[in-house]
């Protein structure tokens, strides 16, 4: 494995010139080169493709699927715009470690990933998530919080892949945890979908109880001030600060001013436990004709479920 600060150290070591290339390692299961194209354009290209289909492009990062002069197919991603550098290879990152799968997948894989990031890379700098998005974020970043003060870092990271769009924010070795937060007056949690709360395993619906307040709150956060908390946590952990810069790009956020002004306060937390007969829809227990549902859960009907003794 390689990492995200190791990756741009291997591309800021190298001589600077059109058409210079170098294999990332020789065990992976692709054929995976970085080098420049036209100056001083960062490219990530890989090797022995095959013809694949047309490739989406973004305002930053012009990708192609081209053959070359010894015949083969090659796939290349080409930053045009030196401003957005950092979001290159952290994407050029996420597809290489995306793609260390068999050799049958992985090319599957790399795709698969970039594709998912297009809308990511679309996004303006100057937009700001809105009020329900932050509050989701920052009950994510709180349970983030608690985890790594009880374990390691990398796990705690590595275990938080709400942002990689899976279907629960947060997935252990055997176990998963959702998060919600709402304010104290709710009377419901909204689930969005019907894999949401369907493992097999025992999980956690986790809910916050989050409220807006002023700064001079002793007890107040606001969303930046919460995600520089983290980031002092990770400070002697490279790779766990790098990937969770990485899962806040995913997520959508940016380090913008607007993010420090708007304070939260925290009212609350429950701990409920999603296991047997806990009230939940999934395509189990749903009419073969509904294949997508959004829904809400009544607090007061699950208050049976909830843990005791949990902070």
């Amino acid at each position: 494995m390689i990492t995200i600060a190791e990756l741009r150290q291997k591309w800021n070591d190298m001589p600077i010139f059109e058409n210079g290339f170098v294999r990332i390692n020789e065990t992976h299961p692709l054929e995976v080169y970085i080098g420049h194209e036209e100056l001083d354009q960062k490219t990530l290209m890989v090797v022995d493709t095959n013809k694949a289909d047309e490739l989406p492009s973004s305002r930053s990062i012009i990708a192609k699927n081209f053959q070359r002069a010894d015949g083969r197919w090659a796939i290349s991603f080409r930053l045009i715009h030196q401003e957005n550098e950092d979001v290159f290879i952290m994407l050029c990152w996420d597809m290489i470690e995306a793609s260390r799968t068999s050799s049958n997948t992985a090319l599957k894989q790399l795709l698969k990933r970039y594709k998912n990031w297009q809308k990511l890379l679309e996004r303006q700098h100057s937009e700001v998530m809105d009020t329900v998005s932050q509050k989701g974020l920052l009950g994510e970043l709180l349970f983030l919080e608690e985890f790594i003060n009880k374990a390691d870092c990398c796990k705690a990271i590595e275990s938080w892949v709400g942002p990689d769009a899976a279907d629960q924010d947060f997935i252990f070795d055997n176990t998963w945890a959702e998060i919600k937060s709402i304010s104290v007056s709710a009377e419901a949690v909204s689930i969005s979908s019907l894999e949401q709360l369907a493992c097999a395993e025992p999980g956690s619906l986790v809910v916050y109880y989050l409220e807006k307040t002023s700064s001079t709150n002793t007890s107040a956060f606001s969303l930046a001030g919460k995600i520089n908390e983290i980031r002092t946590r990770l400070a002697d952990c490279a790779e766990a600060r790098e990937k969770f810069k990485l899962k806040l790009f995913q997520y959508g956020y940016r380090d913008l001013k607007e993010y420090a002004q708007d304070y939260y306060c925290l009212r609350g937390k429950h701990i409920f436990n999603v296991m047997g007969d806990f009230p939940r829809l999934t395509k189990e227990n749903v009419a073969k004709a509904v294949v997508s549902a959004k829904y809400a859960i009544s607090l007061a009907a699950i208050a049976s479920y909830e843990q005791v003794g949990e902070d």
